[in-house]
């Protein structure tokens, strides 16, 4: 019944936006800026055309994917979102759960509301931990060692975020992070009565991994200043190499568009690097993280994984990164979708869209296993027209 009712993410969007505050629903899907880059984030896929072969026998299609010496059931997995128990209560708990059962890496927010060691019980052995780096050297070192003992599996260091992004649509809504208790909020929040059942179940959301360190310091304020003074390192390469060498498992780094900067972590021992943008949510004059990939690819060869984020919707979506050069694909907002507009039971839901849409796809154009995705299956893009007589140039590969 879920999915004949909703049988595509964006189905999802607005029972979201009806479910949850409104504070809440702009901190999940609104940007930097204008927001014009989540829009190029998405649009950027629609002009990925795949080539379809035919007469082939698609009775069986693979979906597993190895990655990082790692075998998953499926492509894709969850990225972090921070402060993820503002969107629901419960988020990542139920995030964590859906992974472990479909097999796929969730990954943890430093500034998540539930704590390494919770989460590391629900989602089992495909537990990833992101780091922002903080500024206090204790505090980076004891948060590894925090996932080294919970046995995260990989640590995702993120790069893309040198200072506070200015989203004005989070600004309009009222919302301070942390959050403060105001009457708008009350009211807002009122009118969302599963919401509030979930908040009351739950209780109200705290950064758990940050507060063994804040030790005496007490209420929202003193919070908001430790977070903001604590957060935001800008890591250098000395920086980088003393992480690289604190975590014994596999490493990625997060963030990066550059290839140059895509080259440097690969030469300081980075296992992989995350492309991306922060969803558009830090800069709106960024590239889009599909449009940087082919020369990363390029850049770095095979010499480390490339996973990619940032605007990805859909198994369609899913199918064109790994064509394009991706070996993974990671998806955020189309997780918390899902469980903003149907509470525990959301994250289930996306797996299956995504699985359903993936296999289909594979099928249409023929392909059998998504081992063998690459840009022979892409269609060139049309030839430069001549704008004088609009007659296209012969088409060619690429």
């Amino acid at each position: 019944m879920l999915m004949q009712k909703y049988p595509m993410v964006d189905d999802l969007i607005p029972v979201a936006r009806r479910r949850i505050p409104k504070f809440a629903f702009d901190y999940l899907d609104g940007g930097a800026g204008r927001e014009t880059l989540l829009t190029r984030n998405e649009a950027i896929f629609d002009d990925v055309q795949l080539t379809p072969r035919y007469l082939r026998d698609v009775s069986s299609v693979k979906l597993s994917k190895s990655l990082l010496g790692q075998d998953y059931d499926l492509p894709f997995g969850v990225a972090p979102v921070g402060l993820a128990g503002i969107i629901w209560p419960g988020a990542e708990k139920h995030m964590a759960q859906a992974a472990r059962k479909a097999g796929i890496p969730f990954t943890l927010s430093t500034v998540a509301t539930f704590s390494l060691e919770e989460i590391a019980r629900y989602v089992g052995p495909r537990g990833w931990f992101q780091l922002y780096t903080p500024h206090d050297d204790h505090m980076k070192l004891d948060l590894i060692r925090r996932a080294r003992e919970a046995e995260f599996e990989v640590l995702v260091v993120t790069v893309d975020v040198p200072g506070p992004a200015r989203r004005e649509r989070t600004l309009r809504s009222g919302l301070t992070l942390p959050p403060r208790i105001t009457l708008y909020n009350v009211l807002n929040t009122a009118f969302c009565p599963a919401y509030v059942l979930s908040l009351l179940s739950e209780g109200m959301p705290q950064f758990q991994n940050l507060l063994p360190y804040l030790k005496d310091q007490t209420g929202l304020e003193n919070v908001s200043t430790f977070i903001g003074k604590q957060l935001g390192r800008q890591l250098s390469n000395d920086d980088f190499s003393e992480i690289r060498d604190l975590w014994p498992g596999k490493l990625i780094v997060k963030g990066l568009l550059h290839p140059e900067d895509v080259e440097n972590v690969v030469n300081l021992g980075a296992d992989g690097v995350l492309i991306s943008n922060h969803g558009g949510r830090q800069s709106d004059s960024s590239p889009t993280s599909l449009q940087m990939l082919p020369a990363i690819r390029r850049q770095i060869g095979r010499r480390a994984a490339i996973l990619i984020d940032s605007g990805i919707r859909s198994g369609l979506d899913v199918v064109r990164a790994l064509a394009s050069g991706a070996d993974f694909v990671m998806l955020g907002r189309a997780f918390y979708y899902g469980v903003a507009a149907l509470g525990a039971r959301g994250p289930n839901h996306v797996v299956d869209i995504l699985r359903e849409e993936l296999e289909q796809s594979l099928r249409q154009i023929g392909c059998t296993d998504v081992e063998d995705l690459d840009q022979s299956w892409l269609t060139a893009p049309p030839a430069h027209r001549d704008k004088q007589n609009c007659r296209p140039e012969l088409d060619s590969r690429s």
